[in-house]
């Protein structure tokens, strides 16, 4: 799968037109992507379909994105991380790497369409 993600800007609480659930198509929402998978091949994933191809309870999450479990408070759902795309770029930030400007506008993105 050749996955263009062109046209994020951090400034703006929109998100690209192909920032999509490609499970079941939701759109304007914080998406997941599978940890350590080439941007080209990842499947990314709303917050519910991440949850349920990882048999995950999210019932708990809050507002931007985060939920409490016995690790602490965690933003991954199962081997499902952030999705947040590199402004001008094809890719997405590795998931220790998104600078600050990113991570604010990956939360303040609604969880549920």
């Amino acid at each position: 799968m050749k996955r263009k993600i062109d046209g994020v800007d951090y400034r703006e609480d929109k998100t690209p037109a192909d920032y999509k659930c490609d499970s079941c198509g939701a759109t304007g929402v914080k998406l997941w992507r599978e940890y350590q998978t080439f941007a080209d091949c990842t499947e990314l994933r709303c917050a519910r379909c991440a949850a349920k191809v990882s048999d995950k309870d999210i019932s708990n999450m809050e507002v931007d994105g985060s939920r409490k479990t016995d690790l602490g408070k965690i933003d991954q759902i199962g081997w499902y991380v952030p999705a947040i795309p590199v402004e001008g770029q094809n890719t997405y930030w590795g998931y220790s790497s998104v600078p600050d400007e990113g991570v604010k506008w990956w939360r303040g993105l609604p969880n549920f369409a």
